[in-house]
């Protein structure tokens, strides 16, 4: 582990005992892209044991920081939770990058604009009349390195994520 990687663990676990957030380091149970992944009304996040993930991690804390359980409720009830799942994907992100200890780099603006592409396919919308939306798309910007940064798992889409996140960025630029 680097110094830095270190550094951002103890960040990391300090933000998660300010939410009363459990980090549990399990290298069998990580989510579907092997990656970080939250439960909510657990309050827990589930972590690699041997890979800080400094943005990831962040991005996950800031889904047990930021999201309403009885708004997404609501808008499972109305049929607009695909909505609402975006604007949660794109709350989590914006409190990670204001609770961060450094500013994100290319990589951290490729995770963020993968990600958010992905939501934006899966849900078939770009909800950039919510700000937080906007302004998440706005700060990643039009040319995040996306090529540079996609895992395995993301290649097949990259092409995808390039043509979305073009379109996010006009929609974002036109509000």
């Amino acid at each position: 582990m680097t110094t830095q990687d270190v550094r951002d663990k103890a960040h990391i676990e300090a933000l998660a005992n300010e939410l009363g957030a459990h980090l549990i380091y399990d290298a069998t149970n990580t989510g579907g892209n092997d990656g970080p992944r939250a439960q909510i009304e657990l309050r827990e996040v589930h972590l690699r044991p041997s890979v800080v993930d400094y943005w990831a991690a962040l991005h996950e804390l800031g889904h047990i920081a930021t999201t309403e359980l009885d708004a997404r409720k609501i808008a499972y009830q109305y049929g607009l939770l695909g909505v609402q799942t975006v604007i949660d994907e794109a709350r989590a992100w914006q409190w990670a990058l204001d609770n961060a200890n450094r500013p994100p780099d290319a990589a951290a603006k490729a995770d963020i604009a993968i990600s958010m592409a992905s939501y934006f396919y899966s849900h078939a919308t770009i909800p950039v009349a919510d700000p937080t939306v906007a302004h998440l798309i706005r700060l990643v910007g039009p040319n995040p390195a996306i090529d540079e940064n996609l895992d395995e798992y993301s290649r097949p889409y990259r092409d995808v994520a390039h043509d979305i996140w073009t379109r996010a960025n006009a929609l974002a630029g036109a509000v």
